[in-house]
C-alpha cells in the first residue's frame, strides 16, 4: 500500500519533466541551483554579522544540525542502499544526473536543508521560513527531476527537523552551563 501512494506520488510530479525545456529548467533549478544559492547566502548572511562570536554561534547551531543529519542521511544510505527511480525502471529519464544509483533513501539534500530551515527558523523566524520553504521546493524538484521518490523527501524533512529540535535542545542546555558573558 505505502509503496503504491510512493510511486503514485512519484509518477504525479515526475509527469511534470520532459514536458518543455523552461519546465525542465525550472526543475533543475529548484533541485541543483537553489541549494548552493541557499548555502551562500546564509554564509553571506552570517559573514556580515559584526561581532566574531555571534558569527561562530550561527555557524555552529545553523549549520552544525544540517551537516549532523547529511551525515546521518549518507549513513543510512551506506547501511540500507536503496535504489532511485531512474534504477527501479529504466523508463525513467532523470532531469539530473545522480553518481549513486542506489542512494536515494533518504534524500541528503531535503535532510539537509530541512535542518538547516528549522535551525535558522528557530534563530532567525523570518530567514527560517524561507529556507523551509526552499527544503520543500528543492525535495519537490529531486523528485520530478526522477532521481528521488516522495518517501526519500519526507522522512528526510521529518528527520532534518527533528535533528534540528534536538540540536536547539542542546544548544540552550549548553547555554544553561555558560556564564552569562558567553551566551
Amino acid at each position: 500500500m505505502l509503496w503504491d501512494i510512493n510511486q503514485s506520488v512519484f509518477l504525479f510530479f515526475f509527469r511534470l519533466a520532459h514536458q518543455s525545456a523552461t519546465g525542465d529548467w525550472i526543475i533543475i533549478f529548484f533541485a541543483s541551483i537553489l541549494p548552493f544559492l541557499l548555502g551562500g547566502g546564509l554564509l553571506a548572511h552570517i559573514a556580515r554579522l559584526k561581532d566574531h562570536h555571534t558569527r561562530m554561534r550561527e555557524l555552529a547551531f545553523v549549520f552544525g544540525p544540517a551537516v549532523v543529519a547529511y551525515l546521518i542521511a549518507e549513513s543510512i544510505k551506506w547501511f540500507y542502499p536503496f535504489p532511485r527511480p531512474f534504477s527501479y525502471a529504466a523508463s525513467i529519464a532523470p532531469l539530473i544526473q545522480e553518481p549513486d544509483a542506489f542512494g536515494s533513501f533518504p534524500s541528503s539534500h531535503t535532510i539537509f536543508f530541512a535542518a538547516l530551515g528549522y535551525a535558522l527558523f528557530l534563530h532567525e523566524r523570518k530567514w527560517g521560513e524561507w529556507y523551509l520553504v526552499g527544503a520543500v521546493l528543492i525535495g519537490i524538484a529531486r523528485i520530478a527531476a526522477g532521481v528521488h521518490w516522495p518517501l526519500d523527501v519526507f522522512v528526510g524533512f521529518v528527520l532534518g527537523l527533528l535533528i534540528a529540535q534536538m540540536s536547539f535542545e542542546l544548544e540552550r542546555r549548553i547555554k544553561t552551563l555558560l556564564p552569562s558573558s558567553r551566551r
